[in-house]
């Protein structure tokens, strides 16, 4: 049972007559968000680090994209088992400057990183790069013979005073192999060409004036007809650096709402997720005591003091487990709600029961978790994860908090089979041009929140982008038609035999209609598709809000 209601089921409760239209494009409460600053107040490698990717080729660090599937490994392999490689899709990038070191191994490889930046040891743990020293081994890929192997530290010193560029990467599996390294990704700083910029808050203002005003398509992702609500979001770097300017952000909109009079005057909410680091500032507590009200705060805690402290350090090398912890247990203390989300993958899997009830621990009473839905679940998974569930419910009976612990992985409504469309991986080679409000642009480039045409002429925000390395490529083109590489899988719609529906690829042939779309003339439907093999390479896909369809 849920102790606090969450935002957009108090929205239905409070207002049943928004909710009760058979239309699926109404959504209760819808965000925005605001990126007020790149800046982190807590890990990298230098420029021309070669990053090993799913295809085995190697690409300059500074030149990796988020999207990108790069070659990884499960950090919770025990330390009896071997290591695996893994394909894992790049989810962040990140830039900043920082003093560097150089590490060698007895084989003459270097790599040069950050002090705090954590190397996988002989052991299997984490160890700091500041920390290794030549009695230690880590662990390194051998590409010749397509395996990792253990090799010792040879030379590990600081190259200078000097403050440089370096960059870093977040995985979905948050490992990756640099320069033939086994790394972690360790993600917690600047995002890649970005250092300690900052919104204005001539930006905001701007941003704020199109929300309410609906100008320039605004309305056709938001608008208080089919979004009683709203959720505005703050996220950074770290958000708190920036407090100033977000209780300033905050004030123009509430003051602007409610000169207007209008809906969402009465129905917004402010979203904050922090590291903690800032939360005792002076100006922070205002902030939070001043907005109190209209406020969904969180903050970010990874398992345990172990796990947490290894990716979330100061450039001094302390970790920033405790502060968050008290920041947490701080504001649960005034009655807050706080919330929490625990991502769940095969590789780690096993320690499902320890941080549920680590959690517990701490005192939440809300906890969010989620299986991540890429391949690599096995039916073993299946009798492990009920394993850990009975732990779980056995731990919650004990304590004797089930009435006044929420958990989603206890959820009935949760756990019904997908629809078999959810479950494809239909997607479109690079380059692939998708129609959008400022015009064409290569699918690859597409970013979460772009407006794009549908296939029934109206606009759409994006909600998701993906990538995967794929080997069942086709080319179509044909006399009328674009040339285009996509999954043989992927639905085009079409009429077949006279009747309009999607179809995927590998059942269309040359008599077959497709439906193109020309900035002139409109859909037309047109004849001579041709298909030929093309090349495994990596793919890219994109999903629209309630169309699903671009």
């Amino acid at each position: 049972m849920r102790k606090f209601e969450q935002y957009q089921d108090m929205i239905a409760r409070l207002f049943p007559e928004l909710g009760d239209v058979e239309s699926d494009e109404r959504i209760l409460s819808r965000p925005v968000t605001f990126q007020v600053t790149d800046d982190c107040n807590l890990a990298c490698f230098v420029a021309g680090t070669k990053i090993l990717m799913s295809d085995f080729s190697y690409k300059n660090i500074e030149d990796v994209k988020v999207g990108d599937v790069v070659m990884a490994f499960d950090e919770h392999t025990e330390p009896n088992k071997q290591l695996k490689l893994k394909p894992t899709k790049v989810t962040h990038t990140f830039y900043r400057h920082d003093k560097v070191r150089k590490i060698r191994a007895v084989d003459g490889s270097e790599i040069v990183c950050t002090d705090e930046h954590p190397f996988l040891d002989g052991r299997k743990k984490w160890k700091r790069a500041e920390a290794l020293t030549d009695t230690d081994t880590i662990w390194r890929y051998r590409r010749d013979k397509n395996c990792v192997f253990e090799e010792k530290i040879s030379f590990n010193k600081p190259l200078s005073d000097d403050v440089i560029p370096v960059y870093n990467l977040e995985t979905e599996l948050h490992t990756y192999i640099a320069n033939d390294f086994l790394v972690h990704n360790c993600t917690y700083c600047y995002q890649i060409n970005k250092g300690k910029r900052r919104m204005s808050f001539e930006t905001a203002k701007k941003f704020i004036d199109l929300l309410i005003s609906g100008d320039k398509g605004m309305s056709t992702y938001i608008n208080p007809t089919i979004s009683p609500a709203l959720i505005v979001e703050f996220i950074g770097g770290e958000p708190f650096l920036e407090v100033d300017l977000i209780d300033q952000i905050c004030d123009y909109l509430e003051a602007q709402l409610a000169e207007k009079m209008h809906p969402w005057a009465t129905k917004h909410m402010f979203s904050i997720c922090s590291n903690g680091v800032l939360y005792f500032d002076e100006r922070v507590q205002k902030f939070l005591h001043k907005h109190r009200d209209n406020l969904s705060f969180s903050v970010t805690i990874d398992g345990n003091k172990e796990l947490h402290d290894s990716c979330r350090v100061f450039h001094n090398g302390q970790g920033s487990y405790d502060l968050a912890v008290a920041a947490a247990q701080d504001w649960m203390s005034r009655g807050y709600y706080m919330g929490s989300k625990i991502t769940i993958a095969p590789g780690n899997l096993q320690y499902v029961y320890d941080a549920i009830m680590h959690m517990v621990d701490l005192g939440y009473e809300d906890i969010n978790a989620n299986c991540v839905y890429e391949e690599g679940w096995t039916q073993e998974h299946a009798v492990e994860f009920y394993k850990q569930l009975k732990r779980v419910a056995d731990g919650f009976l004990e304590k004797d908090i089930v009435d006044s612990t929420y958990l989603s992985l206890f959820e009935q409504d949760f756990f019904h089979p997908k629809e078999e469309d959810d479950l494809e991986n239909w997607c479109w080679g690079a380059g692939t041009p998708i129609l959008t409000v400022d015009g064409y642009k290569p699918i690859e480039d597409i970013q979460i929140g772009d407006l794009v045409y549908t296939h029934d002429g109206t606009v759409h925000p994006v909600i998701n982008t993906m990538s995967h390395f794929a080997d069942n490529c086709v080319r179509i083109f044909g006399d009328s038609l674009p040339s285009l590489i996509c999954t043989n899988d992927h639905k085009l719609f079409a009429k077949k035999q006279g009747v309009f529906d999607k179809y995927p690829v590998n059942d269309l042939i040359s008599q077959d209609q497709i439906c193109t779309y020309d900035s002139e003339t409109g859909f037309e439907f047109k004849r001579g598709l041709n298909k030929q093999t093309a090349p495994s390479q990596i793919v890219y896909n994109i999903t629209v809000d309630t169309n699903h369809s671009y």
